[in-house]
This record gives structure tokens, sequence and C-alpha cells, in this order.
């Protein structure tokens, strides 16, 4: 293996390295919007049964509101765990992004050392070695972009669903629990770990779809690096 062949190949084994922690937070956020549907039905199938009619609320308001108070205070989390999502998941974007950025740069180095012809001895690039290379560069890239239609429609779905609790608590506000929510935000679990990692910029580099679905993650992991 020549030098040039060496350091593009240590530059892969970095991307795949890098993808370590990226498949840990991608699979843990999209594995939470289950969880977060599976919790706003139980929430909602339980304020449909202690929802108050117009007659019980006139009678006895504070008895009435009291029942309904904690549905209310725990779709107001989820409100704001759903807004979390939706910031890590912008995250996790740009991460593809910077991905697919250093695939196609590292793809143009490949292919400009091949095209430049004999070079000084052990730094030139064969055909069949950027041929190689350039097959690595392509199973990156399509993984790239398995996981980020993955993400999209994660994404769609905890807009959807962020709109259905929002439209929950705007029937609940008019009940009269709006003046209920100030006092109690401050007890609201903001949950910042949710995804098990701070919300920030990872390094440029890093991305793949890995855990995207059992599935696809059985497809492509059993795909070889061209020899």
């Amino acid at each position: 293996m020549n030098s040039i062949e060496e350091k593009i190949n240590t530059d892969i084994d970095e991307l795949l390295e890098e993808n370590i922690e990226f498949w840990l937070r991608f699979s843990t956020s999209f594995h939470q919007i289950r969880k977060f549907q599976s919790a706003v039905k139980d929430l909602q199938d339980e304020l449909q049964k202690k929802r108050p009619n117009k007659q019980k609320l006139e009678s006895k308001p504070l008895e009435q509101l009291s029942e309904i108070r904690p549905i209310y205070r725990h779709l107001k989390e989820i409100q704001t765990e759903l807004t979390l999502w939706l910031e890590h998941s912008a995250v996790l974007k740009d991460d593809l992004q910077n991905r697919m950025s250093s695939l196609c740069n590292l793809k143009e180095e490949i292919t400009r050392f091949s095209q430049e012809g004999p070079q000084e001895e052990g730094n030139d690039l064969s055909v069949c070695q950027a041929a190689k290379l350039h097959g690595e560069i392509i199973i990156m890239k399509r993984e790239n972009k398995k996981v980020a239609c993955e993400l999209h429609g994660g994404a769609k779905r905890v807009e959807k669903l962020q709109a259905e609790v929002w439209r929950t608590l705007q029937e609940l506000d008019e009940l009269g629990l709006r003046r209920d929510n100030k006092s109690s935000q401050s007890k609201i679990p903001l949950r910042s770990f949710l995804f098990g990692v701070k919300l920030k910029k990872q390094k440029q580099r890093s991305s793949l779809f890995a855990c995207v679905s059992p599935a696809l993650q059985k497809q492509y992991s059993e795909l070889p690096r061209p020899k």
C-alpha cells in the first residue's frame, strides 16, 4: 500500500469510527418517537374519560379541573420534549450534510490522485486502487441518504404529534387550566438528556444510518468493503 492509498484509507477509517456516537444519538432519538406517540395516546384516552362537561364544570369547577390538571401538566412536558427532539433532529441533519461534504471532498481527492499520472515513487494511485476507494465512498454516501430519509420522516411524525398536543392544550386552556400552568412550569423536567447526550454540534465528519431500523441495519451491515 503506497502513502496516498494509506492516507485515504486512514481518512475513511476515521469517518467510520466517528459514526459510533452518531449511531447512539440517532438511534435513541429515532426510537423515542414511538414512546412519544404512546404517551400522548394514553394521556388523551385518560383525558377523554375525565374531561368534564359544561354542567359539571359550572357546578364544581375546582373539583373538575383538579381531575385533569395532572394530564395537562404531562402534556406540557411532552410538548417541551417534542421541541427538544426537533432541535436535536436539526443537529443530526447538519451532521449528515457535513458528512456528505466530507465524502464528496474525499471522492474528489481520490479522483485527482488517480488522474495525475505517475508521480514520485510510492505516491501514485492506480486505477484499481481508486476504484476500490470509490466503492467505499459510494457505500457510505448511500447509507447517508438512507438515514436522511429516515430522519426527515421522523421529523414529520414529531411535527404532526406536536400539533396534536398543541390543539389538546388549547382546548384545556379554554377550560381554565392556563393559570395553573404558570405555577407548574418550574416543575417540568426539560429532560435535556433525553437523547443520551447534550444538544450540540458534533465533529464535522460524523454520520451513518446504522440504527435506522433493524431491517435496514442488517441489510447494509452485510455489505462488504470492496477489496
